[in-house]
Parts: C-alpha cells; sequence; structure tokens
C-alpha cells in the first residue's frame, strides 16, 4: 500500500501488488482537498543584501589649515546620501591697520575674527565593515567682524569625509577639504588683499578632526 500526503492536497492511497524483487512504478493524481486551488511552486529565495539603515549624526571637531577653528556638525545618511549643516568658530585673528582720513595720519587698528555656517552633500562608500569614504561638496557663508567694521565671503569646498566606526553608534572622523570664495563683499576683498590669514580662511586647504556620535 502507497499512502501520499501534500500540504492542500487529499490523501491518496492505493494498493499495488508487487512480486518479490520486483520494482514497479505507482502513479497517482492529486485533487486540491476542501476546493482549494492547488499553489504555484515559489522559486527559490536568494538572499538580499541589507540596505544601509537612515541615520543621524552630531559632530563635534576640530580644524587644521589655513583656518583653523572649532565646529559643530549635524547631518544624515539616507542609505548613501549624506546630508550636513555645519557651523565653524575661527580661532586665529588678524589685525588690520586702517587709515579712514585722509586728514589722519594715525591709523586705526581692528582685529578681525570669523565665523562660518554652510552645508555639505556626498555620497557614502563603505570599504569593509568599518571604514566609509564619503565625498562632498560644500557651500558656506564666512563672516569676518571686528569693533568697526565687517564683511562676509561666499565660500564652495570639495573634500572626502572618513570615518571609522569604533562601535555602533561612534567613529572617528578625518574630512580634508579645499576651498575656494565663489563671492565677496567690499570690505572682505579689501581685507583678503592686504591679507593672506584673512585670504586663507576662504581660499585654501584644511583637515576637520572629530568624533561622530550616530543616533
Amino acid at each position: 500500500r502507497v499512502s501520499l500526503v501534500l500540504d492542500k492536497y487529499q490523501q491518496v492511497e492505493q494498493t499495488v501488488h508487487v512480486k518479490q524483487k520486483e520494482i514497479t512504478t505507482v502513479e497517482a493524481r492529486l485533487s486540491p482537498a476542501d476546493g482549494q486551488k492547488p499553489g504555484k511552486p515559489s522559486a527559490p529565495k536568494t538572499p538580499s543584501g541589507k540596505q544601509a539603515a537612515t541615520t543621524f549624526y552630531l559632530q563635534p571637531s576640530f580644524q587644521l589649515g589655513s583656518n583653523m577653528g572649532v565646529g559643530l556638525a549635524v547631518g544624515t545618511f539616507l542609505s548613501h546620501f549624506n546630508i550636513e549643516v555645519y557651523c565653524l568658530y575661527g580661532l586665529a585673528k588678524e589685525t588690520v591697520y586702517w587709515n579712514n582720513s585722509a586728514d589722519s595720519l594715525i591709523p586705526i587698528e581692528e582685529s578681525y575674527q570669523n565665523m562660518q555656517i554652510g552645508a555639505k552633500i556626498g555620497w557614502g562608500i563603505s570599504v569593509g565593515s568599518r571604514l566609509r569614504l564619503t565625498p562632498q561638496v560644500g557651500a558656506g557663508l564666512l563672516a569676518v567682524s571686528a569693533s568697526e567694521s565687517e564683511g562676509y565671503a561666499i565660500k564652495g569646498s570639495v573634500g572626502v569625509r572618513a570615518d571609522y566606526r569604533l562601535s555602533k553608534s561612534f567613529a572617528l572622523v578625518v574630512a580634508p577639504e579645499y576651498g575656494l570664495a565663489l563671492s565677496k563683499s567690499n570690505v572682505y576683498d579689501d581685507l583678503s588683499a592686504v591679507s593672506s590669514k584673512i585670504k586663507g580662511w576662504t581660499n585654501g586647504f584644511n583637515c576637520l578632526i572629530g568624533a561622530h556620535f550616530s543616533f
């Protein structure tokens, strides 16, 4: 007696007489049980790559280079797409002497500092399980100020952000970049013409070193 039991099909039993040492073939027709329609055979499932989750991060940092300063950035990775907003407080000062009156031979001393705000976008590329490289382009507004005058410049930047993950929510960040002034106010144009340091606040190479806290 041969008994066949399959999911969603009626049980089929058939008695077959087989002589000793004889091989025979049994054919059985199956009909759906309880009026159910037979299901189509499912295709074999193949493992798919897990897509990177959306993450947000907070990044305090210290910048070295032509515009040394301390900063804070807030950003997100939407899968591979990266967007980041930041502010940077310049630690360097530059003293410039102005002579605003033809009748005065005594120049006015002004000490300038800078602050910068801006945004960057990029595309994250994973290298192994811990390292991620993110080419970025950005634009920002840099303001310079002293007691009697102030100016501004709009700068663009291009660089690469590298973060090395030490744990699920913490990573070290190194981000070298090059910046260039795209537009300048009259005051900033005059200042950058007489001070290479002030010119370097927009035009030059910088490297940011920071900590990445994701959540």
